[in-house]
């Protein structure tokens, strides 16, 4: 499910450019640029620039991400090419700044859609070329409501799971007079491969002792509790079923709290 579980999303205040260079804001997130962008990391200091400044002026990006943007967007982001193979084809098409419209107060559908072909590890234990596609839809319905959609499908190769389907909603404390708060609720599917329910091993090469068949299913519900504007907490639920693509496998209950601390 999203950035956290269900994909919580901050309370959006009054829109304002951050002025200035936008660098590493820490050593350690001086090291990482330095060590991910080498030469070029002037380069990727002038496009974090943009995001805070254009970027959030312009609605790509929130106010309130400024201060993480090297951690969030463009570390994070650069990390990925550590695990992306030498050869391959990777797209990535689609509008994901949350493009508004005013008008009823209705607002245009960040969408995103990727095609990805890469090596991996399948259930048999060796290495396989995989080939999917995914599509991901965020709708802000009004002044307090987003829901989303997530899809994801096999279309070469063979993995335990073949398609992932995961919807939920995100509703704004305004409803209940605590406009910094917000619940949300989501669930996820995934349905085991044709090639995962005639193995005899797991990915990891452990011998099965079930026959996996059906979805595994995920539900999740949380809520986030703003105490002041630099503390929050968020109790999360989530409850599993059919794990691993297992009937037989018991139900799983987890319980947690996050903290999120902004100094």
């Amino acid at each position: 499910m999203a950035d956290d579980g269900v994909g919580e999303t901050d309370a959006r205040p009054e829109v304002t450019a951050v002025a200035g260079t936008a660098q590493p804001a820490s050593g350690p997130e001086s090291a990482a640029a330095a060590a991910l962008f080498g030469e070029r990391v002037e380069l990727a200091t002038r496009y974090a620039t943009l995001l805070t400044t254009t970027g959030i002026s312009h609605g790509l990006l929130g106010p309130r991400e400024a201060p993480r943007v090297w951690n969030r967007h463009v570390l994070n982001c650069a990390a990925l090419v550590e695990v992306l193979p030498s050869t391959g084809k990777l797209a990535d098409v689609g509008s994901g700044a949350g493009l508004e419209r005013d008008e009823g107060h209705r607002h245009f559908a960040p969408a995103f859609i990727a095609l990805a072909h890469h090596g991996g590890v399948g259930h048999r234990g060796f290495g396989q070329q995989h080939t999917g596609v995914g599509v991901s839809v965020d709708q802000r319905i009004g002044d307090g409501i987003t829901v989303f959609g997530r899809y994801g499908n096999l279309v070469k190769g063979e993995l335990p799971f073949n398609q992932a389907v995961a919807v939920g909603a995100q509703f704004s404390g305004s409803y209940w007079s605590r406009a910094a708060d917000s619940f949300g609720i989501g669930f996820s599917w995934l349905q085991t491969g044709s090639g995962y329910k005639n193995a005899t091993y797991d990915w990891n090469g452990t011998p099965l002792t079930f026959t996996p068949s059906g979805a595994e299913t995920i539900t999740e519900l949380y809520y986030r509790y703003r105490l002041s504007p630099q503390f929050e907490l968020s109790p999360d639920f989530q409850w599993l079923t059919q794990g691993g693509g297992n009937a037989n496998a018991k139900d799983v209950t987890v319980f947690g709290l996050r903290a999120n601390i902004v100094y």
